[in-house]
This record gives C-alpha cells, structure tokens and sequence, in this order.
C-alpha cells in the first residue's frame, strides 16, 4: 500500500481530546469558509423548523454557499472565527434572550437654539466685493448691445386662415356643367320584310331619368374630389 501524504484518516472522539492533539498553529487559522457555510445551513434548518420562527424561510435551493461566506470574511476579517473558536465549549450566557429593540427616551429639544456660527447673507465674494482676497471677483458682461423690447404680432383671424383655402380656385366658383340635349339611339333592322325598331331601352331609362341624373351627378362629384384630394 502506498501511503498518500494529503489523505487525513478520520480521527473520531471527543472534541476536547482532538483539540488537544491539534497544533496550535493550526487553531489560530481562519475557519475555513465551507466549514462556515455548512453551520449557517444547519442552524438556520433547525431553527426554521421551530414553532414560532418568524425569520427568513429556509431555502434547499438558495442556500448559504461557500462563496458567501468566503465573501463576509474578506469583508469582515477581524471577526471571522479561527478554528478555536469554532472548537471551544458554549459560553454559560448562551440561550439567554437578547434585547433587540430596547426602549430608548430621547432627550428633551431647546425650545429657543441658537445658531453658531451665526448665518449671514453676504456669504461670497459677489455679494460683498470689499472682501480683503487677492484676486476680487469681477463679473464682465460685455457692452450693452441694447436690444429693443421685442414686439408681437397681431394674431390672425379666423377669415385670413380661411382666405387661401377658399380662394385656391376662385375660377371654378363660376364653373357650371354645360346644358346639352342627347337622344336616346333606336337601332332599326328589317326582318321577314318587316321593320323592327329597338326602343324599349329607351323606354326604361326615360322612365328613371331623374333618378340616374341624381346618382350620376353623385358619382362624378366623388370621383371629383378624390382626385382633388389625391392631388
């Protein structure tokens, strides 16, 4: 068998009798920070799990890992626990209670405080320019351009807005649709030696002429303005 130099056999016993087998130069290091986190998860375990507890829930899925605990000792070294510590018998205080919010009375305010130093208001060198300092603080604005008040227009009315709107085609106001007379076609076609003429057609629009006057007018005038409008 080959003996490995880093491999530690179990020692098991009392923690008195091991702690004195232990070099002291070994029990003034740091405890190791996964020795640390081990104890936080059991002790936060076992007190989650008492009746009353009303601290944080214990979490199997975010617990207190190596890295935290590595993270609050680079943080707070002069309080990190060394190895003695961890080893040493439970004080006689422990388990006693631990007055978190103790009733503090506060003292009773001046009802008439004085201020010091006093407060003044030439509190810079502007305000006061006979300060004894060596360079005086000169402000130079240049030479007055003097620029004249500015004036406002008059606001516009509500006829001058409009103007250019209504008046965009003044030649189209006297537009009208010039009047003309059409006739109604009648085909004729000699048939069996007979003459026939086709005026039934005729006969049907002429009875609807004012109502497809209306509509067609209807007709022109929207696609009139949409290609005014697409314009």
């Amino acid at each position: 068998m080959i003996n490995n130099p880093l491999y530690s056999a179990t020692v098991k016993g009392k923690i008195s009798d091991i702690a004195a087998a232990v070099p002291q130069t070994e029990l003034d290091k740091a405890a190791d920070a996964s020795v640390i986190a081990s104890l936080a998860n059991m002790l936060w375990q076992r007190a989650a799990s008492q009746p009353g507890y009303q601290g944080v829930p214990y979490s199997t899925t975010d617990p207190v890992t190596t890295a935290d605990a590595a993270s609050v000792q680079s943080s707070n070294p002069s309080t990190w626990p060394s190895n003695s510590e961890l080893i040493a018998p439970v004080s006689s205080g422990a388990g006693q209670a631990v007055p978190i919010s103790p009733s503090i009375t506060p003292g009773q305010p001046s009802t008439n405080p004085s201020t010091d130093p006093g407060v003044g208001t030439n509190v810079n060198v502007v305000n006061t320019p006979n300060v004894n300092v060596v360079n005086k603080v000169q402000i130079d604005l240049g030479a007055d351009p003097a620029v004249a008040t500015p004036t406002l227009e008059s606001a516009p009315t509500a006829k001058m807005i409009l103007d250019p709107l209504l008046n965009l085609f003044p030649t189209l106001k006297n537009f009208v649709v010039p009047s003309h007379e059409s006739v109604c076609p009648k085909p004729t076609m000699n048939l069996f030696g007979r003459s026939l003429v086709l005026s039934a057609h005729c006969d049907l629009l002429e009875s609807i002429r004012a109502t497809l006057y209306a509509t067609m007018a209807f007709v022109w005038t929207i696609a009139a303005m949409f290609i005014i409008l697409r314009a």
